[in-house]
Parts: structure tokens; sequence; C-alpha cells
């Protein structure tokens, strides 16, 4: 999804630093002060999504979203990819269900995606996918890396970087409530 605004100013002496793009309320990159348009990928077909942007100074402040702008992506299979987060019973030993299986489904082909994750905004883990079917569109987390010990109410916020066409890309992220 190709996306523009109009340039924003500064006038409290820190200049413009960065603007926020936002996909769904939630950060989905950052564009450097200058530019004034970006594509967001990683979009799943069919599914509508709300976007704005805010503009934020060398001292950290940040502005009120602009405008939110509202599109509804190609219902005929567009988007690169689809993701899926499974719970699992458990996988540790125990017969909780406080663990988690990432799933990457590749619509353009991919020799490799790593999933990012923070819990409860606290670390980001980084964790390179695994090809189980030995085709180039479906990598998922093994029986032997399961993201576990979760307790409910526990946010996880994640997102995929995949090889497409030669270079990485980055989905924009994605949260769940355990």
């Amino acid at each position: 999804m190709d996306l523009a605004w109009d340039a924003a100013s500064d006038s409290g002496g820190s200049g413009l630093d960065h603007y926020a793009v936002y996909v769904d309320g939630t950060r989905s990159q950052q564009v450097p002060a200058g530019t004034t348009s970006t594509t967001v990928s990683g979009l799943a077909s069919g599914t509508t999504y709300e976007f704005s942007a805010t503009a934020v100074d060398g001292a950290g402040n940040e502005s009120s979203a602009s405008n939110a702008v509202s599109v509804t992506t190609d219902a005929s299979g567009g988007g690169d990819f689809s993701q899926r987060v499974t719970r699992i019973d458990g996988f540790d030993g125990d017969t909780a269900t406080d663990e988690l299986s990432f799933e990457f489904v590749s619509n353009v082909g991919s020799d490799w995606v790593d999933v990012h994750y923070t819990v409860n905004g606290g670390t980001q883990y980084n964790y390179r996918m695994n090809n189980p079917s030995g085709d180039t569109h479906t990598l998922e987390t093994s029986p032997d890396y399961v993201v576990g010990d979760f307790s409910s109410g526990d946010t996880i916020e994640y997102y995929f970087t995949y090889q497409h066409d030669g270079t990485a890309s980055d989905t924009r992220w994605f949260s769940i409530t355990y």
C-alpha cells in the first residue's frame, strides 16, 4: 500500500526528526524527516486497514495523528503473505496451554523468515523459522522451538522479516493478548 502525506514543520526548535506511520493504531514504520511517502507491505488480501501518520521532533515529541484513511486491500489474494499464531497444549511437559507456534505462509516464495516478538513490551526476541514442508511458501516454528510460558493477559507483539525479491521485507506489527 503506497502512502503519502504533506510535510510537517517543527516550531519548537528541535527540528523534525521522523514520521511514524500507524496501521490500525499500531506503529508500523518510521520514515526519515524529508521523506513524505512510504510503502506498507505484508498486508493480507481482502482486509480493511486504517492508516495514519504523526510527526516526531528531535526531542521525541509526537504530533497528533493525521486524519486516518481506511483502505480495503484487494480480495483476489494480492498480499505477500498470511500468518497464524496457534496455542499449543502441554508442549513443555505440563498440561497448561501456555505456548504459541507461529506460522508464516508466503505468497511470493521466501527462502527464509524471521519472527520478532516482545512480551508485555519487554525485550525483543528474534527467531529464524524453519521450513518443515520443504517448499518456499510455508515456514513455521518447529516443534523444537515454541514460544512459551505465557500468562493470561500477556500481550505478545510480533512481526516477520521475510526474503522477497532477494531483499528483506518487514511486515507490520501484529498483537495478540494471551
